[in-house]
């Protein structure tokens, strides 16, 4: 009897105002390649939640826990990105530097937080960059040196610019360096 696949979860953050595209690239991959991984990201939980920022971290968190791989799509305005941080939610009085609704105040934005919770809760890190070099720089710091960073663009010879799926594909399909070293340790231990 054949064994079904594991699917893999996936979430998925990003500066959703200006790296969309890319996030639809991998979901677009994820249909045509038949890929066995399950994607969950900021942007579908932001809406779900009804824009409430204080929603949006309690449900991000329980999925980012849930999931075991943690991708990070990094573009030219990653670290300009301050979706999440209180001072830009609905419910923060500017006037009184407090929340409307009494919740603690926590000033990261969901990028940040949830490199922070993919660190803390020792996830796989992938980081793609949407461009065709990785520079860390535009990472980050958190995960500048964490996880697996590729290039996900390439320049083709009419110098147009394409997504690179092969590079993508193999490092999302790579099994946890982490999980493979617990293994063989568990294993060395039995002989």
């Amino acid at each position: 009897m054949a064994r079904k696949a594991k699917i893999k979860r996936m979430f998925i953050a990003g500066d959703l105002a200006h790296d969309k595209d890319a996030m639809k690239q991998l979901y677009k991959w994820k249909i045509d390649k038949k890929w066995k991984i399950e994607f969950q990201d900021e942007d579908e939980i932001y809406y779900a939640e009804r824009c409430r920022f204080c929603d949006t971290r309690k449900s991000m968190r329980r999925c980012l826990m849930e999931s075991q791989v943690f991708v990070l799509i990094v573009g030219r305005h990653t670290l300009e990105d301050t979706r999440g941080s209180c001072p830009t939610c609905p419910s923060y009085n500017h006037y009184l530097k407090s929340c409307k609704r009494f919740r603690t105040e926590d000033n990261r934005t969901f990028i940040q937080m949830g490199c922070d919770i993919a660190i803390r809760g020792e996830k796989k890190v992938i980081v793609l960059y949407k461009d065709t070099r990785v520079d860390k720089t535009k990472c980050p710091e958190a995960l500048r040196d964490v996880g697996t960073h590729v290039a996900m663009v390439y320049r083709g010879q009419d110098k147009r610019k394409y997504w690179k799926y092969d590079a993508v594909n193999e490092v999302l399909n790579a099994p946890d360096p982490k999980k493979r070293q617990n293994k063989e340790s568990t294993e060395q231990n039995k002989s």
